[in-house]
């Protein structure tokens, strides 16, 4: 007599196993998105703005940067250039000038999530534009300009290139500095 084990089934045909706990689906978002924000209606969302408090910075337009720019100069002229000259030092500190400064803007690097180092605007506002617009009898600062309003993804001047920062505006000090 044959001693009959049951039907042997088909290891094929057997449903697959339970996903592990927690299933298939990613994790959320950390709190406050960790997601970088659709672009700003008539402006650009910064690539690094992702984990910015409160959501992003939006990249300074044209007409305030120049602003800015003309805002620079008569700072110089009013201070007598000494009384701007330190200021200038001073706010380096908050990824700033003292244009900047006034009009609520910030140098930020690119793509890091953060503010210019006083080293970094050591390079972006002394080897950027005021050495690079000395050898060159101010024509960089002509080409910053016009790079500026040329270039559509930072706005980035020749200073801005060569410390890898854009300017973005910060009406909130969403860094806290």
């Amino acid at each position: 007599m044959t001693a009959s084990f049951g039907a042997m089934s088909d290891p094929s045909s057997a449903p697959p196993p339970p996903p592990p706990s927690g299933g298939f689906a990613p994790p959320p978002p950390p709190p406050g998105g960790g997601f970088a924000p659709p672009p700003v209606p008539g402006g650009y969302a910064v690539p690094m703005a992702g984990g910015m408090p409160g959501g992003g910075l939006q990249l300074t337009g044209n007409g305030r940067r120049f602003g800015s720019y003309l805002l620079e100069i008569l700072l110089v002229i009013v201070t007598l250039f000494i009384g701007w000259f330190i200021w200038w030092l001073i706010v380096w500190a908050k990824a700033q000038t003292p244009a900047k400064q006034l009009m609520k803007m910030r140098v930020v690097k690119i793509d890091e999530n953060r503010p210019a180092t006083y080293g970094e605007m050591a390079l972006r506002e002394l080897v950027g534009k005021a050495l690079l617009a000395n050898f060159t009898f101010g024509i960089s600062t002509l080409v910053g300009g016009i790079m500026i309003l040329a270039d559509d993804k930072g706005h980035q001047a020749v200073w801005d290139k060569i410390a890898a920062t854009t300017v973005v505006d910060d009406p909130n000090n969403a860094f806290g500095l």
